[in-house]
Order: C-alpha cells, then sequence, then structure tokens
C-alpha cells in the first residue's frame, strides 16, 4: 500500500511540475516573441482595414506571435471599446486568432519523433531543447543587442515547453493505460462530456494551446484515440473564449458583443463538426468507425485542431456580416462609441505592452492637436479680442488636464509591466513628453487670460505689435506642426528640425523686446499695452521650449540613454554646429523672421 502511495504521489509531482515547467515556458516564449517583434506587430493592427479577409490574415499572424488567441481577442475586445475597431473588423481578427493558436501544437508534435538518423534524432525534444537553451544562454550573456537578448527567451521558452511536454509525458506513460482508455471511451461515447471537460480545462488555464499541449503529452501513452480527442479538442476551443468574456466586464456594449461574436464561431464551429462528425460520417464513409477507434499522436491532434479551425472560418467567413448583424452590432452603432482617452487607455492593453505604448501615442497625438488648437484660438483671442475663442480655450484646456492626469497613470501602470529596452525608452518618452504638451495648452490658456484683460482694461496693441505677434505665431503654428509630425512618424530627421526652429523663436523674443522699448521710448505704445504684448511674447516662446523638449524626447527614445534630461541634451555644443542644423535655422529665418525685419515700422 505504501509503495502504491509513494508511487502516486512521485507520478503526480512528475506530472504536475511538467505541466508548470510547460505553462512558463509557454509564457516566457510569448512574453519574448512579443517583446521582439510588438511594434511591428503595433503597426500590422493599424494598418487593419474594413478587408475582412486582411483581418483574418492580421488576426493569424499576431496570435502565431504571442501564441494566445485570448490575448488576441482581449486586445480586440479593448480596440472595439475604445472605437478604434468596428464588430466587423473584430470579427476577422477573431477567426484568424482561432487559426493562428494551432501553430503550437504543431510545433510540440516534434514529440512523435523516434528515429535513430542523426539528423531526425536532433529534433527529438530530448535532444533539441538542450540546443535550444544553450543558444538562449549564449544570446542573453553575449549579446550587446537587447532584441538578440530577447530572442534568448525565445529559445529558452521553447525549450522548457519541450522538457515540460517529456516530464508530463514519462509521468503519464506510467500510469495504467487502461485508465485513459476508460476515460476517452467515455468521451468517444458522450460526445458532450468529452467537449465539457475540454471547455472546463481550457478556461482554467485560459489558453488552449496550453490544454492542447496537455492532451498531446497524453497521447504519447499510445492509449487515446481519435473518436475520444476530438470531443476534447471541440471543447478546447469553446473554453478559450472564458478570457475575452471576463475580460469585457466593463466594457462598452459593443465591446461585450465581440467577446459574445468569439464564443458564437467557435459555438457554431462545434455544432457543425459534431453533426458532420457524429451524425452523417458515420454512414457515408466507409470505415469510419475503425477510424475513430484509431490511437492519436502529438500530430494527429495538431492536425485535427488546424483543420477545425481552418474549416470553421472558411465555412463561417461567408456569413460573418450577418453574424455580427444577429448579434446587434451595425457600423452606425460601433461608429457612434466616443473615442474617449479612458477607452484608448483600455487596461486590456497592458497585457501586451507593445500595443499598450501605441495607444499611449495615440493619446499624445490628441493631446498636441488640442494643444495647437488651443494656442490657434489664443491668436483670436488676443489680436481679435474673441471672446467665443476664450470660452473654447478654457473647455480644451480642461480636456488637455484630463487626458495628462489619465495618461501619466496608464504610463505607470506600463512602466511596472515586463518592458524590452525598446519599450522602456518608449515609456519614459512618453512620459516626458505629456507634462510639455499639458504646458503648451497652459500657454494659450494664458494667453487668454491676457486677452480677457486686454478687454477689461481697454488696451490696444500697436499696428507694429499685432503684425509682429502674428508672425510670430505663424512661425508657432510651424513648428508646432513638426512636433507633431515627428511624434506621429517617429522620424529622427523630423524630430532634429525642431531646436533650430526653436532657437529662431529666441531670437523672436529678443528682438520683439528690443522693438518693444524702441516703440515704448517714441510714445507709440502704452505701457500696460506693452505689458501685455510682453507677456504674450514670452508664452510663446515658452510654448516653442516645451516643443524642443519633447523632439529631445523623440531623439532619446532611439539612444541609449535611460533619463530623459533635455536641458544636459541641449546644452551639448556639436549638435548646433551641423550643416543641417545650419540650413534648417537660416531656412526657417528667411521664412518668418527675415521678412518681418524688412518691414517698415
Amino acid at each position: 500500500m505504501g509503495n502504491t502511495f509513494g508511487l502516486f504521489v512521485t507520478i503526480a509531482i512528475q506530472v504536475i511540475g511538467g505541466l508548470c515547467l510547460f505553462l512558463f515556458g509557454m509564457n516566457l516564449m510569448g512574453d519574448s516573441l512579443e517583446k521582439t517583434a510588438g511594434m511591428k506587430m503595433q503597426r500590422i493592427i493599424e494598418s487593419l482595414t474594413g478587408n475582412l479577409l486582411k483581418g483574418v490574415l492580421v488576426g493569424a499572424l499576431v496570435t502565431a506571435v504571442i501564441q494566445s488567441s485570448s490575448a488576441t481577442t482581449v486586445m480586440v475586445v479593448g480596440f472595439v471599446s475604445a472605437g478604434i475597431m468596428t464588430l466587423k473588423q473584430a470579427a476577422g481578427i477573431i477567426m484568424g486568432a482561432n487559426i493562428g493558436t494551432t501553430i503550437t501544437a504543431h510545433i510540440l508534435r516534434l514529440n512523435d519523433v523516434s528515429s535513430d538518423n542523426f539528423f531526425l534524432s536532433f529534433f527529438k525534444p530530448d535532444n533539441l531543447m538542450f540546443v535550444l537553451i544553450i543558444i538562449g544562454m549564449l544570446l542573453i550573456f553575449l549579446s550587446k543587442s537587447q532584441t538578440k537578448k530577447e530572442s534568448g527567451g525565445i529559445f529558452i521558452g521553447l525549450s522548457l515547453i519541450f522538457a515540460g511536454m517529456m516530464f508530463m509525458s514519462d509521468g503519464l506513460n506510467s500510469i495504467d493505460k487502461s485508465v485513459f482508455e476508460t476515460l476517452f471511451a467515455f468521451c468517444a461515447n458522450m460526445p458532450l462530456l468529452g467537449i465539457l471537460i475540454g471547455a472546463v480545462v481550457t478556461a482554467m488555464i485560459q489558453s488552449s494551446s496550453a490544454s492542447v499541449g496537455i492532451l498531446q503529452a497524453v497521447a504519447s501513452t499510445g492509449a487515446i484515440t481519435l473518436g475520444g480527442t476530438i470531443p476534447i479538442i471541440l471543447g478546447q476551443n469553446i473554453g478559450t473564449c472564458i478570457t475575452a468574456l471576463l475580460s469585457s466586464m466593463g466594457a462598452t456594449k459593443t465591446a461585450k458583443k465581440a467577446s459574445v461574436l468569439h464564443l458564437t464561431f467557435n459555438i457554431l464551429g462545434t455544432v457543425l463538426f459534431c453533426i458532420a462528425l457524429f451524425f452523417v460520417c458515420p454512414y457515408v464513409v466507409p470505415g469510419w468507425n475503425n477510424l475513430m477507434n484509431a490511437s492519436v499522436n502529438s500530430g494527429s491532434i495538431a492536425d485535427f485542431h488546424t483543420i477545425f479551425n481552418v474549416t470553421t472560418t472558411v465555412i463561417l467567413f461567408p456569413f460573418a456580416g450577418l453574424l455580427v448583424k444577429l448579434i446587434g452590432g451595425s457600423s452606425k452603432e460601433e461608429k457612434s462609441d466616443a473615442r474617449k482617452t479612458s477607452r484608448l487607455l483600455d487596461d486590456r492593453f497592458l497585457h501586451s505592452p507593445a500595443i499598450a505604448i501605441g495607444q499611449s501615442k495615440n493619446v499624445v497625438i490628441s493631446m498636441l492637436k488640442l494643444a495647437k488648437k488651443n494656442i490657434l484660438l489664443s491668436e483670436a483671442a488676443v489680436l481679435e479680442k474673441n471672446a467665443d475663442a476664450m470660452s473654447e480655450i478654457k473647455l480644451i484646456e480642461r480636456n488637455v488636464d484630463t487626458m495628462e492626469s489619465e495618461l501619466s497613470s496608464y504610463l505607470g501602470k506600463i512602466t511596472d509591466k515586463p518592458l524590452s529596452e525598446t519599450e522602456n525608452r518608449q515609456t519614459m518618452g512618453y512620459i516626458s513628453m505629456v507634462s510639455d504638451i499639458e504646458r503648451i495648452s497652459d500657454h494659450a490658456s494664458n494667453m487668454s487670460d491676457i486677452a480677457k484683460m486686454m478687454i477689461e482694461d481697454n488696451q490696444k496693441l500697436s499696428k507694429s505689435g499685432i503684425r509682429e505677434l502674428h508672425n510670430m505665431f505663424l512661425a508657432i503654428y510651424d513648428l508646432l506642426d513638426t512636433t507633431l509630425e515627428a511624434i506621429q512618424t517617429n522620424d529622427l530627421a523630423v524630430a532634429s528640425q525642431i531646436e533650430p526652429k526653436e532657437q529662431v523663436i529666441d531670437l523672436f523674443k529678443s528682438t520683439f523686446r528690443r522693438k518693444h522699448m524702441g516703440r515704448l521710448a517714441k510714445k507709440k505704445c502704452t505701457a500696460e499695452s506693452g505689458i501685455a504684448y510682453l507677456e504674450v511674447v514670452n508664452n510663446l516662446e515658452r510654448v516653442a521650449d516645451h516643443c524642443s523638449n519633447v523632439g529631445v524626447a523623440i531623439i532619446q527614445i532611439h539612444s541609449e540613454e535611460k533619463l530623459f534630461n533635455s536641458h544636459e541634451y541641449l546644452e551639448v555644443e556639436s549638435i548646433r554646429r551641423t550643416q543641417e542644423y545650419s540650413r534648417i535655422y537660416n531656412d526657417f529665418m528667411a521664412k518668418y523672421y527675415t521678412p518681418l525685419m524688412k518691414t517698415e515700422e
């Protein structure tokens, strides 16, 4: 009795330990794959259009990268909730995710390799896992490139997956085969039981790839049949929907429909396969019962998993639009969802830092567009005494403040996640930019207050002062456009144009101070209006300073620097000695400064 109990404990520890190693390896490989290809994945998703077929391809590719259809559908729920993606686009990605998730099972079919041939035996998991971990460790410890170090995690994760499979297989092979034969015979005779088992196990570990891998380990015993395996695989595809369903709680109605759509696809696919395999094929396919009683291996399971998802997608693809309408998703309804900051910065995206950072970038761009609009309105407020512009500036300023608060908090959450060096620099860069962009909007609010004061005190600017401020506003608009383009494109060449343009704005300030003193001496303006004039000039010059800080942050995202100190960077004299710097400076001077200086007062 004691020996039996001890054997049971030993087998249990080996199987559970192997499972833990397997799941950890999957997690490590998925995270490393995402860090290596995260930004490419973001660009792929951003390129999505209304083309349903393109959505399927995107879903398959992204899921193959992050090794989890659950993670992909959670991101889809977030995109739909934010109003970035329509429900029909989500349908395509969900279909593709179901296909992309099958790649793991095909990797694990290497467990079937048993040849004594040297070349083929090299791919046996018990040999390959050592080769993979050696490659991974060499990349991590010897490579200077952060990308290559992250690639090392991919190899180590895959090695741990094979090691976990091997331990699970060895432990399961120690169990009497009759146990598995009995269990899977029940599943074959009672398909609903098998579907339920597959769904529950997958829902518990929230990964169909992992649950299929466990099934492949059980297949190594040689005691399970195709008839007993099929219902479990069908159930696994239903169970994987639980993550998206849980994630949709608290989301918009349309986002909830995206998770229901995922569940609907997989249930419909399961129903179709059950009808075909258990009610049609036994009567029309010769030797069907013998086929269903045949034992399966890892490769057979991988093949059926892929056949199920590809076939389901092919059958349901033409009806995707109809299914979207049946669950209540219309294009008009989807597009009416407000793209609020709180939706763009959805916590669901934190599962994939690359996506979360991409969403943060979108909010940064929206913030700068609003700040620029405020600067445009501030010119109307100051030079035209436009009361409506003053009211709108205050409204936009409140919105920018809210965005700044929410984005700062969200970026803080991103820093708590495991980030690659590139992702860390991007996050720190956006943290640096947020406060500068918020201050740009603040300066517009300041100028609105100045305009209000001028109206109350009946102050007027001289014609020369108005002409000078208008030209300075034009130069600021140009600088803001350059800054916006630099963020949108993440282009070093564009970011490098900001500082020389900012230096011209500094020249505006010093020149205007001198010209103002001359007008004051000649009594061409009053001291009170002169104070207002100089305050506007100072605020515009500070706007240029904040643009300069944003430019430095973009440049440092591309560098190896981890701290974003724009003042130290700008003190490096060498950046102002390049021919390109001088060219941009001179061109900006010729466009805005020189013509103004030639104008007679």
